[in-house]
Formats: C-alpha cells, sequence, structure tokens
C-alpha cells in the first residue's frame, strides 16, 4: 500500500509507504464501512428534528415521550432517545409541522444501538 504524498514533474509523483498502523487504520475503515450493519436499503438524509413517539398497542397509540429524529430514507428513519427501544415493537411516530398537521407514520424497531452518553 503507497500514499501518493506529492506530485512530480513527470505528473507520477513521490510514493512513500504506509505505516503499519496507518494501514491497519485503513483496512478497519474499510472493513467497517462494508459491514453488513452498515449497509442501507436507501440513502439516510440527515435532518435532525423533535419529534413524539408513542409505543402503538392493540391498533392505538400509548402515551407519548420525546425523541429527536436524526436521519430519514425511504425506508426507515434514525432516532435518538434516552431509553433503549424494544426491537421488534411498533411505535407511531409524530414530526411536528409548523402550520400544518404533525406528519405521522406507524414504525417497527429493527435495531436499537447504544451510542456514547446513553
Amino acid at each position: 500500500m503507497v500514499d501518493k504524498s506529492s506530485e512530480g514533474r513527470d505528473g507520477l509523483g513521490e510514493f512513500r509507504m504506509l505505516t503499519n498502523d496507518q494501514l491497519s487504520e485503513l483496512q478497519e475503515a474499510v472493513a467497517d464501512a462494508h459491514s453488513f450493519s452498515n449497509r442501507r436499503r436507501s440513502p439516510r438524509f440527515r435532518h435532525e428534528c423533535h419529534a413524539e413517539m408513542s409505543p402503538w398497542e392493540n391498533n392505538r397509540a400509548s402515551t407519548a415521550f420525546g425523541v429527536v429524529l436524526e436521519n430519514l430514507s425511504t425506508t426507515g428513519v434514525g432516532i435518538r432517545h434516552t431509553d433503549r427501544l424494544k426491537e421488534g415493537a411498533q411505535y407511531l411516530l409524530e414530526v411536528p409541522r409548523p402550520g400544518g398537521k404533525a406528519l405521522a407514520t406507524l414504525l417497527t424497531v429493527v435495531r436499537c444501538d447504544q451510542n456514547v452518553g446513553g
């Protein structure tokens, strides 16, 4: 593995070898980028806003709690919440819209990861 450090006059440039640590970091980054857990069916678009979620049980919404919507796509959303959500559970997500009715959708938790700080 080589790192192109500068362009020479002939356009071929000068090369230097990566250190073992740099190579290890690069391999880890590539492996992480291509891991199954990071693959998405649709691209995610970052859009942070406050929203409310309610557990959906017996075809009705229960008591709502606040969440932060971090990103969204045509097939899912990423949210931040202080408690762990149960995988497989359904929730009603309501995103407020200024001057209009909240955007509401029923969702099923497929993955819940703990982040730094909670």
